[in-house]
């Protein structure tokens, strides 16, 4: 029997990801957590007299190992791993060895980097199972890596922050973090440029500042963030901003009551109502730009996606510079790509994009 509830659920723990630049004070950060213990990957925070912390894994399997006893022994009510891409170099290690390959390139066809996105998703499964599925919160730090980034209509390109995962397997590893997060904060220090003049009437700015430590909790084109707890975009970096999400009073889900159901009865039609008319709409007829190429066209319908998939999508990508940006004026080389490259690179891009667009 199924039942419906409605209300409140913070039986499951929240999970987190808190990247940015070295330095910035991430380890502090998530100290404040609610009774934090660190798995201390990375061994930095033997400098912290008022944090707890188990030894640092020696491998991929003993961090596994330290996972599963926190959920069993539940000494804590955050699990804080410090840090992910140091976790993420020994699943690399781990892997290489027990498939006895020299590099991660070795079996080719990209077939070693699959192998690694199986391993990154089987340890964020780990996490749900033996520690979100118990209410016990998850923080996990990652470094930020500065990428320089071209959007195909505009001349010139920019830097943009990303998790420092795998400098090739990241590509694939850190989608799956971030879809896997309830919250993807970014922190960086606060810059503000002052323009001064350059002498013969010219202008140049001067960057000042730098001292501001601060926190960014949704997307922008520089920077990948998220949360569902309706974070401002910007704050100083203090848990202060984030103490009311976990401050949240345990509410058992409300039982939908249920109704007992009526005998079925023969509806009385009168000769003269008129048959309601049957509408059978297919996934994805909706209007598209003349411009959108019909193979990119059918291509979506099949997969169910609607045009505002597709502008989530190349803005959250950093394709495009605006969210509503105009699709009769994307390139055409995206739309060529977009098809032949559709399941080895968009297909994931776009599952994204559609959950976020989703009204839940």
């Amino acid at each position: 029997m199924f039942q419906i509830s409605s209300g409140l659920d913070t039986s499951k723990g929240i999970k987190t990801v808190i990247y940015g630049v070295e330095g910035i004070g991430k380890t502090t950060l998530a100290s404040h957590w609610p009774d934090p213990v660190f798995i201390d990957v990375e061994g930095s925070t033997s400098h912290f007299d008022n944090i707890r912390r188990l030894q640092a894994p020696t491998c991929w399997a003993e961090l596994q190992n330290q996972i599963r006893w926190l959920g069993e022994t539940k000494p804590c009510k955050t699990v804080v791993i410090d840090t992910l891409d140091k976790a993420e170099a020994m699943e690399m290690e781990a892997l290489l060895r027990d498939e006895g390959w020299l590099s991660i390139e070795t079996p080719g066809y990209g077939k070693g980097y699959t192998a690694s996105k199986e391993k990154i998703q089987e340890f964020l499964n780990l996490l749900d199972k033996h520690l979100i599925s118990k209410g016990i919160h998850v923080v996990l730090t990652c470094h930020a890596k500065v990428r320089k980034f071209e959007l195909p209509e505009e001349r010139g390109a920019y830097d943009r922050y990303e998790l420092k995962l795998g400098q090739k397997t990241g590509s694939q590893t850190a989608p799956l973090v971030k879809e896997w997060a309830d919250m993807v904060l970014f922190c960086n220090y606060k810059t503000y440029v002052e323009i001064e003049s350059a002498g013969m009437g010219q202008t140049k700015g001067k960057a000042v500042g730098g001292a501001d430590r601060m926190m960014y909790a949704t997307h922008n084109s520089v920077w990948d963030a998220k949360n569902r707890f309706g974070l401002p975009d910007e704050m100083t970096m203090e848990y202060k901003h984030l103490e009311k999400i976990f401050a949240r009073q345990t509410a058992a889900p409300k039982e939908q009551k249920k109704e007992e159901p009526k005998p079925a009865t023969e509806p009385e039609v009168k000769a003269d109502d008129p048959m309601p008319a049957i509408v059978d709409e297919p996934i994805g007829a909706v209007d598209w730009p003349d411009v959108v190429p019909e193979d990119v066209k059918t291509l979506m319908q099949k997969e169910g996606y609607h045009p505002d998939d597709v502008q989530k999508m190349i803005y959250s990508q950093g394709i495009v510079s605006k969210p509503d940006y105009p699709l009769d004026k994307v390139p055409a080389k995206f739309w060529k790509s977009l098809v032949v490259d559709y399941h080895t690179r968009w297909a994931q891009k776009m599952y994204e994009a559609r959950q976020d667009n989703l009204p839940f």
